[in-house]
């Protein structure tokens, strides 16, 4: 579709990165975003110099006094938008020149359609799709697997980089806050469809994500990790009906945390000590 307007397409678009001692990244974030967008940074409580960069930048920062989670921040800066569109982006990705356009025509194009990936190439410069979701039952990540060879329907959408028209958004009431991290874009998308809406894949507006560099790692942060992992996990499939054996799930976690413990695995170790946490029994 040609965009036919005086407006820019960027000038329609809200831009929401939530950082969280981010300031590595970030700033290469900010920098692949078309000026004309509106940029707003909600910070979950950093203590490095996060707040140093993006004062380089013509972006508004909304901080938070302590970490309120991925969900609730990005309902913040959506809040805060005031454009017809919300880029949801991880700071540890990038746009390519005219992805913010592209995506811009699709929803347009396609006004049913509530939310779109663009192509996202990791760090090796393949292309990530979404194969699998635990929200998912096996028919429906059977086809989640198909390839993403040009703009379609698909069935999931991934947080990374996540394009919404901000009328559908605010409809389904934005991201469950009862996550704090992840699954919360699975949850929104099964929510889209359940008000009507659809999802969309943009084949040529394409992102790069550097997964998982948003925030430095260390052995409190796997932890970290993992406790949220198991408890939004055990929240989500229970919220939408899906089944989730407690007691296998704690059975299995414990002897997992044992041989890690008998094999001097500490990053094991972490994570499953988190997992029995996240599941309600007593941390090792």
């Amino acid at each position: 579709m040609t965009y036919k307007s005086s407006v820019s397409p960027a000038r329609r678009v809200s831009v929401v990165l939530v950082a969280h001692n981010s300031a590595d990244v970030i700033g290469a974030a900010i920098a692949s975003i078309d000026a004309d967008a509106e940029i707003i940074v909600v910070d979950n409580a950093s203590n490095d110099k996060l707040t140093q960069v993006v004062a380089r930048s013509q972006v508004r920062l909304i901080r938070n006094s302590e970490n309120l989670g991925y969900g609730t921040a990005c309902n913040i800066g959506a809040s805060a938008a005031s454009r017809d569109f919300i880029l949801f982006m991880n700071p540890d990705a990038r746009l390519r020149s005219g992805a913010l356009d592209k995506l811009v025509c699709a929803a347009i194009s396609h006004e049913n359609i509530a939310a779109f990936n663009p192509r996202i190439i990791n760090a090796s410069g393949d292309a990530f799709q979404r194969r699998h979701s635990r929200l998912f039952d096996r028919a429906q990540n059977k086809r989640l697997r198909r390839p993403l060879l040009a703009d379609c329907e698909i069935e999931m959408v991934t947080g990374a980089v996540l394009f919404c028209r901000k009328a559908h958004f605010d409809a389904v009431g934005g991201f469950d806050e009862r996550i704090f991290l992840y699954f919360e874009d699975d949850d929104l998308a099964i929510r889209f469809k359940l008000a009507g809406f659809t999802l969309g894949y943009v084949h040529e507006a394409i992102a790069e994500h550097e997964q998982g560099h948003s925030t430095p790692s260390s052995l409190a942060l796997e932890y970290f990790r993992a406790f949220h992992f198991m408890r939004s996990m055990r929240y989500a499939r229970q919220k939408h009906g899906l089944g989730f054996n407690l007691h296998y799930r704690q059975a299995l976690a414990a002897t997992n945390w044992l041989l890690a413990s008998i094999t001097r695995n500490g990053r094991r170790k972490q994570k499953y000590a988190a997992y029995l946490e996240a599941l309600g029994s007593p941390g090792k």
